[in-house]
């Protein structure tokens, strides 16, 4: 998968800068989710909020990532992975 962007990262018919913005949130997400198991590893209340509102801001992330992919017009055989 990491290959397949770096492809796309480089093609300069596609949108890098969408594909880079779309990753560091991603990454930008992982570590608010860490950080949430780590507050709930320790039994803090803090966790399971952070968990629960970093998970809702992921799945609106993932369908308006979708949603750019197909509006963008990507190609079919990535389509599975976004």
């Amino acid at each position: 998968m990491v290959s397949k962007t770096i492809d796309y990262v480089q093609d300069h018919s596609a949108p890098t800068g969408l594909i880079v913005v779309n990753m560091a949130i991603g990454i930008v997400e992982l570590v608010v989710l860490a950080t949430g198991a780590l507050l709930l590893f320790q039994h803090k209340m803090a966790g399971r909020r952070m968990i629960a509102a970093t998970g809702g801001v992921v799945a609106l992330h993932n369908l308006s990532a979708g949603v750019q992919y197909k509006v963008v017009g990507g190609p079919p055989d990535v389509e599975l992975i976004a």
